[in-house]
């Protein structure tokens, strides 16, 4: 569930959108805009962190506990963390659930099951048609995050982590994600704000059934 995004907005823009200031230091080396990011490759995106959340900065998709020597596709994945469950033993999350962030993106990308065929071995393939959900209006919108400081041995520096939150889907991702029915938790700009201030918490996010079903979005086969 939203394991891919697109942000192609430039970092100068974004700030303007949200009203924060540009992230320090060469950021530029380490992100760049995409159309589809994946995030089973650990990549850079702009984020916002309750420690100083009128600054945009970079954050490494996929968060990391401190106790981890180096990522791999094959450790426990932490791309996203379901609310519902975030204080079970299996997840890692809960010990970070009062760590605050956003994650900013133009859109995400969601995969909508169809049906069967079969492929040429005779076997059965599920046909998906892929969705781009976004805002009419083209601006960004932020995904509710928990986050982990983590020592990145590449730049021999400690960075931000990230998971992306997750809870059951409102009417339009049931219809597109009709298997698993889940939608990523987004917020508008005063409910990101909110969140990042601590006035919202993830066990708020479940009570909030009505604003998840006002969201203004939109899906496109893409």
């Amino acid at each position: 569930m939203c394991y891919h995004v697109k942000q192609t907005t430039s970092m100068d823009i974004l700030a303007a959108q949200l009203g924060v200031d540009m992230p320090k230091g060469d950021f530029d080396k380490l992100y760049q805009p995409q159309g589809h990011i994946n995030g089973f490759g650990f990549e850079w995106m702009p984020i916002r962190a309750d420690e100083n959340p009128d600054r945009l900065r970079i954050a490494k998709w996929w968060l990391m506990p401190p106790w981890e020597k180096e990522w791999s596709t094959k450790a426990m994945n932490t791309l996203n963390t379901k609310v519902e469950k975030i204080d079970t033993p299996r997840s890692i999350c809960h010990r970070f659930q009062k760590k605050h962030a956003t994650l900013v993106v133009d859109g995400f990308y969601e995969w909508q099951h169809v049906g069967l065929t079969n492929n040429v071995n005779g076997k059965k393939e599920v046909d998906k048609i892929r969705h781009l959900i976004f805002k009419p209006n083209g601006e960004c919108f932020q995904l509710a995050c928990l986050y982990s400081d983590w020592y990145f041995p590449e730049l021999d520096a400690t960075i931000k982590t990230v998971s992306v939150l997750t809870r059951p889907a409102n009417e339009l991702m049931s219809h597109i994600h009709n298997t698993k029915k889940r939608m990523p938790v987004i917020f508008e700009p005063e409910m990101a704000n909110h969140w990042l201030n601590g006035h919202v918490q993830v066990e708020d996010i479940l009570d909030m059934d009505e604003y998840f079903e006002e969201l203004n979005l939109m899906a496109l086969k893409r």
